[in-house]
């Protein structure tokens, strides 16, 4: 095969490779040793040949004349066998033809059917030129046997070398095992090639690998058909030889899937020209930073390409270029790109750096730029791209959107929105626009670190924005999917105590809406407790979530009940079951005909007084309510408060469920019912309550 060459070609500090053209595989093995003669002007001279032929056609070899002596010998400089061609070029190394300049010879023939070879000579002798026929006399040519049939191959169960079963078109798919192969794979027809490590990314966990190595002379794979899948490879070593890739696509190439590799030590980690449904998934890209034969590095360029997904890919350690370079000579040579999911970090440069892209996609990547650093740059004829859902920080620039100059006067950018992504902790700016040709780069919706948004430019504390960006609104939090409603409003939150009682917590407080207040908490004093807020929240402490608008509240508090007081406990002994009151009991002493309150005389509760003179028979169907009750634990006896949660509910106070516990339903449900009575609601069932019960 012929040495694979490439062209550079610069314009305005951009760089791009020029395709070269690959030959078709060989048909023979020229490996062995010959006798040539070589005819000039109708006399043959016998020359000994001896040849070396690789698996992808490459010529290596000498020889002299006259055949036996080799007084005159020469040496293979270059030459391959492609189909049943040969050709090769050579210098005279003896010191009668090594005269200057340099004699050089160039031999060009056809393989015949047997394997003997002929064919046309010329050198430039003395700095003339002559030329002749040639025939080899003694020597023939091996066949190169059918390739077996496919469509599933192996390497090196089948074949020795990858580029071997890559040379039979039946092989559809290609399993290479692990170990070392150091070629430069032409792929010249559609088809799988699996490494050991197929189907696992390349930041996996993974076995031993295949490794294709370049030897820094070539790039370990090319590929030139469509419908390629590369899957499961090391790739490395890809520079020189003219092509600086590890692996090198030529433009127009469609179809290709380049999948879970570990690509790494190339000048060019993929050379990415794509002509239609490609896809870069699943990679590991380490340190592609060799300076090949041009200027620059990337692990993934390109100067031209339709339909390309570069999709949940890690880089990492491009120090002497960009992680992804999309490189153009003119706007439009990128439509319709998607870069998502990836993840950069430990790169020198801006990490996605874009030119010439129409209709574009970067969402969903997470960039920690170095701290002088970009993590995407929009620099130049770039149209209708979106940027959303993206992760950028610590880097000094999150997203730059500029004309650098490549293009002239058409080189501005026009309708990029960057929305919804989060661009906190970026030293310089978060997103910044110094392209005259958007006045109001769409930059809504984003986080940037802070609720109240971006500065200094902006209102807030969070990452810088420049001029000439649309920033509000924006997102208050680092939740991507949330909303989008900043500038948000604030609120105060002021708690008070009223008497017998203080506050304890920050109080006034300020807070953005929807967030919530720190807990504050009634403290009431020694002989009080408190009872509620002004608002009749009983909680205790407080916190007040998802704020909006202002609350101010004062704490309320009552005294602590005690004998014959207020709610307290009074000296009521409780009747038995079915005991008949009133006649037995009588007046009560300082009740007068009250049947509520308690006695002027005695302090007892006046609602067994006369009411119940009649003989009325207590327990039967009603109840008579003797103890004081409260909030437990302990839980006091159940069966009164049992009783109790069955009155509340039946009168509308709902105490549910009935299950003999006072615990805060309970509580709540006697305090509705003692405002209800005209008595304070203090929670506590004590002798005022108890009377309105009794009644």
């Amino acid at each position: 095969m012929a040495s694979l060459t490439t062209a550079l070609l610069v314009v305005s500090g951009i760089f791009t490779f020029m395709a070269p053209a690959i030959a078709a595989a060989p048909n023979w093995n020229t490996t062995g040793s010959y006798v040539v003669a070589l005819n000039y002007l109708g006399t043959d001279y016998p020359h000994d040949m001896s040849l070396t032929q690789d698996g992808l056609g490459n010529l290596t070899g000498n020889g002299g004349s006259p055949a036996g002596a080799n007084v005159y010998t020469w040496v293979i400089d270059s030459g391959s066998v492609s189909g049943d061609t040969i050709n090769f070029s050579a210098h005279y190394t003896a010191t009668a033809d090594a005269v200057t300049p340099l004699t050089v010879m160039n031999v060009t023939g056809v393989i015949a059917p047997g394997g003997t070879m002929s064919g046309t000579w010329s050198d430039n002798y003395n700095g003339g030129s002559r030329a002749g026929t040639w025939t080899t006399t003694s020597g023939n040519a091996v066949l190169i046997p059918p390739p077996t049939p496919g469509p599933v191959c192996t390497v090196p169960g089948d074949y020795a070398t990858i580029q071997l079963a890559v040379n039979n078109v039946n092989c559809t798919t290609i399993n290479v095992a692990a170990g070392v192969y150091a070629e430069h794979v032409a792929v010249n027809h559609s088809v799988i090639l699996n490494g050991a490590n197929v189907g696992v990314a390349g930041n996996g966990t993974r076995v031993a690998e295949s490794i294709v190595d370049g030897t820094d002379t070539g790039a370990p794979f090319a590929i030139t058909a469509n419908g390629v899948t590369i899957n499961g490879f090391t790739v490395k070593n890809g520079s020189n030889g003219g092509l600086d890739a590890g692996i090198w696509s030529q433009t127009g190439t469609q179809n290709s899937s380049i999948l879970n590799n570990i690509i790494t030590q190339n000048d060019f980690g993929i050379w990415a020209q794509c002509g239609g449904t490609c896809l870069i998934q699943a990679n590991l890209f380490d340190g592609n930073n060799k300076p090949g034969s041009g200027s620059g590095s990337a692990s993934i360029s390109a100067d031209s390409t339709t339909g390309l997904t570069i999709n949940n890919n890690e880089f990492k350690n491009d120090t002497a270029g960009n992680p992804i370079l999309l490189q153009a000579v003119s706007a439009g040579k990128h439509i319709n790109v998607v870069v998502s999911d990836n993840s950069f970090h430990n790169s020198a440069n801006s990490n996605i750096y874009v030119l010439g892209v129409t209709g574009g996609t970067f969402s969903g990547n997470t960039i920690t730029p170095a701290s002088d650093a970009t993590g995407i740059s929009f620099s130049g004829a770039d149209a209708n791209i979106t940027v959303t859902k993206n992760i950028i920080t610590g880097g000094a620039r999150g997203i730059r959107v500029e004309d650098a100059g490549y293009y002239g006067p058409s080189g501005g950018n026009s309708n990029i929105t960057v929305n919804k992504n989060s661009l906190a902790s970026d030293s310089t700016y978060g997103l910044g626009n110094t392209d005259a040709a958007i006045s109001n780069l769409d930059g809504t919706c984003n986080w940037w670190g802070a609720a109240s948004g971006p500065g200094p430019v902006g209102p807030g504390s969070g990452s810088p924005v420049t001029a000439n960006v649309n920033f509000a609104t924006w997102l208050t939090s680092s939740d991507l999917n949330g909303a989008c409603n900043g500038p948000v409003s604030t609120f105060t939150l002021t708690y008070t105590a009223g008497a017998n009682g203080s506050i304890t917590g920050t109080s006034p407080q300020t807070v953005n809406q929807g967030a919530s207040g720190s807990a504050v908490t009634a403290v009431a004093n020694s002989g009080f407790h408190f009872v509620n807020w002004s608002d009749s929240s009983t909680a205790n402490p407080r916190t007040d979530t998802n704020v909006q608008a202002n609350i101010s509240v004062s704490a309320n508090f009552s005294s602590n009940p005690s004998s014959g007081g207020g709610g307290g406990g009074g000296r009521i002994v409780p009747p038995t079951t079915g005991q008949v009151l009133g006649a037995s009991i009588g007046p009560i002493p300082g009740c007068g005909f009250r049947t509520t309150g308690f006695s002027t005389a005695t302090g007892e509760s006046c609602a067994t007084n006369a009411p119940h003179s009649d003989g009325q028979v207590l327990g039967a169907s009603s109840y008579l309510f003797t103890l004081f009750l409260h909030i437990g634990p302990p839980y006091l006896n159940r069966t009164e408060v049992a009783e109790l949660q069955k009155f509340l509910t039946a009168a509308g106070f709902d105490s549910r469920p009935i299950d003999g516990l006072f615990g805060p339903i309970t509580r709540a449900a006697v305090i509705r019912f003692q405002i209800a009575n005209g008595l304070v609601g203090d929670g506590f069932v004590g002798p005022l309550t108890r009377a309105v019960l009794n009644k």
